[in-house]
């Protein structure tokens, strides 16, 4: 049995014992709603069209937050240099990629060479002028994970930067999508710390606890049994 499965069965068994034990599985949420936080964030501001989205509108701690910046031109005659995100200090890099019009091909995606400003937490692309007109546009998308330890009900504002050719940095350190952090729910947290509790490193060689594909002295059933989600809930849940 691999990493996954053993996830989704651990995942199946504490929702089963929940369910028989009447405890409610809720989606998780923010410790408070505020409807200013938002994924989305258009805005326009001298000529540049910028549209901010994030692909989620909640996140867990640990969790993943995938963004993309949008600038495109309202007004005026210019070509775009650069294309930047500000990102919450909660949030470390993971990839990212560009999507810009290219002479050959038109408008497609290809890989970034991001320069970083620690000081203001600013990610950035630099080019030498990438055509805006006839309804072009520019993505850098991005792609971060979550600090373990941040806490529920902060919210994570990133801010945009663009620049274009002959421009100084245009830059919306705080005007763009905002994510909120919410609690896990048990079920997430149960199958978060399968590392810790000593079952998220189990892979198909452990062939010792569940058998194998000629002999196989186990089964899911006794996976299931062998598990004490009780503990293990209890543990999540504070108990």
């Amino acid at each position: 049995m691999n990493r996954t499965t053993l996830r989704r069965v651990a995942a199946a068994g504490a929702s089963v014992a929940m369910i028989a034990t009447g405890t409610t599985v809720a989606a998780g949420t923010a410790t408070a709603a505020d409807t200013t936080c938002q994924p989305t964030k258009n805005f326009t501001g001298s000529g540049i069209i910028v549209e901010q989205t994030a692909d989620k509108a909640e996140v867990v701690p640990g969790g993943t937050i995938t963004y993309q910046t949008r600038v495109s031109r309202g007004s005026g005659i210019w070509m775009l240099k650069e294309v930047g995100q500000f990102h919450d200090p909660a949030l470390a890099l993971d990839n990212s990629r560009l999507n810009v019009w290219n002479l050959i091909g038109g408008q497609k995606w290809g890989a970034t060479h991001l320069n970083n400003d620690p000081a203001k937490n600013l990610y950035w692309e630099r080019g030498g002028g990438w055509d805006m007109t006839g309804g072009n546009y520019a993505i850098l998308e991005t792609t971060y994970k979550v600090s373990d330890d941040v806490q529920p009900g902060t919210q994570l504002v990133s801010g945009v930067q663009a620049r274009p050719v002959g421009w100084d940095s245009q830059e919306w350190p705080t005007t763009g999508a905002c994510v909120t952090v919410r609690d896990k729910n048990p079920v997430e947290t149960v199958t978060g710390s399968l590392d810790s509790s000593g079952l998220g490193s189990v892979n198909t060689a452990s062939t010792g606890m569940f058998g194998s594909a000629t002999n196989p002295t186990g089964s899911v059933t006794d996976v299931i049994n062998g598990i004490d989600f009780g503990k293990i809930l209890g543990a999540a849940m504070g108990s």
